[in-house]
């Protein structure tokens, strides 16, 4: 036998779980936050490497209300951005393959699809 059992017991706290959605939410919110954090030290260092911290405040008041903002900033829109992806995931319509025009059981789908342009002259020539 290992270090670790074979099988971890269950832990069932009672504690209400979010909905699938909120989950995705709130991933996206983290990752989006953490992200940003990161640019924000990035531009808040260089910020303040240029043109010194702002006015009242030292050198890491500054790069961190840098950081806090881009961190809300990006996380805001990174967990809109999960959400409506996983409202697009849930909503998708599954299409049978033999009546997909793009299936690969299809003879056409290895043909190349070309469009031709026409010019504004040819088309008044075509249509006299």
């Amino acid at each position: 036998m290992g270090l670790l059992p074979d099988k971890l017991p269950d832990l069932d706290l009672g504690l209400p779980t979010l909905p699938p959605w909120a989950e995705k939410m709130k991933l996206g919110f983290i990752m989006g936050g953490s992200a940003g954090m990161c640019v924000g030290f990035l531009y808040g260092s260089m910020t303040v490497l240029r043109g010194g911290p702002s006015p009242g405040k030292g050198y890491m008041s500054t790069i961190g209300s840098f950081m806090l903002q881009h961190g809300a900033m990006l996380g805001f829109f990174l967990s809109i951005g999960s959400l409506l992806r996983a409202e697009e995931q849930h909503n998708t319509i599954q299409y049978p393959i033999s009546q997909s025009p793009f299936s690969l059981t299809s003879r056409r789908a290895h043909l190349p699809v070309v469009i031709e342009r026409r010019r504004p002259s040819q088309i008044l020539q075509s249509s006299l």
